[in-house]
């Protein structure tokens, strides 16, 4: 995996929630579906912004048998 996304990675549990939502969004953009796993946990995160945000990422990569 290349830097970003394992930067993105680490941020999804940084204490910051704007860096938590830029994580998903970098994730978002990389179409990796190896990540869902990552976006899958963020739906239990405690701010209202980062679930709703991880919800349409996960919605975004569509249907997806392991889902």
């Amino acid at each position: 995996m290349d830097k970003a996304l394992d930067r993105a990675i680490e941020a999804l549990r940084d204490e910051n929630v704007e860096n938590r939502l830029a994580a998903i969004e970098t994730i978002i953009g990389s179409r990796n579906r190896a990540l869902l796993p990552y976006l899958i946990e963020s739906l239990g995160d405690p701010e209202w912004r980062v679930r709703k945000t991880a919800v349409g990422a996960v919605i975004a990569y569509g249907p997806d048998d392991d889902l």
